[in-house]
């Protein structure tokens, strides 16, 4: 015989002490709830319960309610959610557990019935038609420890519905202010007066709050999530985001605490993607045998040459028609580049245009910043197949390219898509000049460094101790491999050098 799995209520009470601060999400919750519903008012009383140190509160909305289909199969169906449609926040099933089924008893009232019970406990019976929703339980919580939960949630939020709190209409809001620039899941505003929530970061979706975080500053900051994406960002508990975002939130957090100034100037980042593809490198990769050969022998359609090394007897026409097509080719290394501009050093800001591989053709044809970008790549390239094998994984797309940043010396980020890995090389000192040697095997060692460590970045988001292991090994065998990738780099910046071409039997 088929049998059902069984829940306690004690089972109830410890799952709400996975939230970070309960007391926040049970009111986040029931305003959630509200708002998705359509509600334009919403009244809250709070009054002494009927248990030692306990809190009776009466949430009731004017919003569409449930019917008795979506109350039994979905409001006494953990994880099933009727949420979905545009402009929905919630929709992980488990509000029920923090609002009713964690606390001393419940009763909720909409529409044509009336629930009551404890814990997974219920009953259910007819009543008169409740136009809305009405939401009544005993917490398990002191009145003016819940009280004070109450007035963070509301400072912290920006609602467009009419809200009474125990008879008194409430009307202090924490409002967006000025936007300064935007996150990949968000835009982040600032209030520099303070507002209501001065020093921290309060993370919402369409003004409603999901968390806060401290970072000591006098300002007070918003982050509102895209509402298109608050499903896929936040954890189910959303008092988090998932790992990805949170890492990217973490680091705003730190930049604005160490330079508030910096970290809340308004967004001046200019983004720049070269057209093509991502380029894909694989865990094992094919060599061919080099054997050199005595004359031209054919052009091929796919572009592969196959010529003397040394011009000497070639006619000037087919040379220059041959270092036409090797400079396409060579091109071809740096797929789909990504230039990415954040310094506010104007010197830096000067040069950028120049770093724009768009237009490097005609007079401009990129010179030695394209030559710096082609050594990071091949760089890159090597460092990509090392993790690949040390990560046991068959291949990576990722793109490469430079970031002017006043803080970073490399970069790695993802696309809008987190398909490709993207890892920026900081190209530019401080006056706008070059800072790495073409030639200079110093500088191609640091380029080894930090590439070792941006490509690690792929799988590790923090400074952890398998972070550091991971990086620790990719150098060691990038640097066992120097010479090899020295030699590499000193054959890119060959003027005529051939990409694509082969010296074996005709191939």
């Amino acid at each position: 015989m088929k049998k059902q799995v069984t829940i306690g209520n004690e089972f109830f009470k410890k799952e709400r002490n996975n939230y970070s601060h309960w007391k926040f999400a049970f009111f986040r919750e029931l305003f959630q709830n509200s708002i998705d519903a359509g509600a334009t008012k919403i009244n809250v009383t709070l009054q002494d319960g009927g248990f030692e140190n306990s809190t009776l509160v009466n949430f009731s909305d004017n919003g569409t309610g449930f019917n008795a289909d979506v109350r039994d199969n979905v409001f006494f169906c953990l994880g099933e959610t009727n949420k979905g449609k545009e402009g929905d926040v919630g929709g992980f099933g488990k509000a029920r557990v923090v609002v009713c089924f964690a606390q001393n008893n419940y009763q909720v009232i909409s529409q044509d019935w009336r629930a009551w019970g404890e814990g997974g406990s219920y009953e259910i019976d007819t009543c008169s038609y409740f136009k809305g929703c009405s939401v009544i339980v005993d917490v398990d919580a002191r009145q003016d420890d819940l009280y004070r939960s109450l007035q963070t949630y509301l400072y912290t939020s920006q609602l467009s519905c009419e809200i009474t709190v125990n008879g008194e209409k409430w009307n202090q809001w924490c409002y967006r202010r000025s936007f300064t620039h935007s996150l990949s899941f968000g835009d982040v505003y600032v209030n520099k007066s303070g507002g209501t929530h001065g020093g921290y970061v309060v993370v919402r979706v369409n003004g409603i709050p999901m968390f806060t975080r401290y970072a000591g500053m006098k300002s007070q900051v918003v982050v509102e999530i895209d509402p298109a994406k608050s499903r896929d960002v936040l954890l189910s508990n959303r008092d988090m985001l998932q790992s990805t975002y949170q890492i990217e939130l973490d680091e705003f957090v730190r930049e604005i605490s160490i330079d508030t100034v910096s970290g809340l100037r308004k967004d001046r980042r200019k983004w720049i993607v070269y057209p093509g593809n991502a380029k894909v490198t694989k865990r094992k990769r094919k060599v061919t045998n080099v054997k050199k050969v005595s004359k031209i022998t054919e052009i091929q359609n796919t572009g592969v040459i196959n010529v003397n090394p040394s011009p000497v007897g070639v006619p000037q026409f087919v040379r220059d028609e041959i270092e036409e097509m090797v400079v396409d080719r060579i091109d071809d290394i740096i797929p789909s580049a990504v230039v990415l501009l954040e310094s506010e050093n104007p010197r830096v800001r000067k040069v950028f245009p120049r770093y724009d591989m768009r237009f490097w053709n005609g007079a401009d044809d990129g010179g030695n910043r394209k030559k710096l970008l082609r050594q990071w790549t091949i760089i890159c390239d090597i460092a990509v197949e090392e993790y690949l094998e040390f990560k046991n994984e068959e291949e990576m797309s990722w793109r490469p390219g430079f970031v002017f940043s006043d803080h970073s010396a490399a970069k790695y980020t993802t696309n809008n898509n987190g398909e490709d890995s993207i890892f920026l090389l900081n190209p530019v000192d401080e006056d706008g000049k070059i800072k790495f040697g073409l030639r200079n095997k110093d500088s191609w060692t640091k380029m080894i460094l930090l590439a070792c460590h941006e490509v690690v970045h792929h799988s590790e988001g923090y400074h952890n101790e398998d972070f550091v292991l991971a990086s620790e090994h990719l150098f060691e065998k990038l640097f066992c491999r120097r010479e090899e990738i020295f030699k590499a780099l000193k054959k890119s910046l060959q003027k005529n050098r051939l990409k694509g071409v082969c010296y074996a039997n005709g191939v």
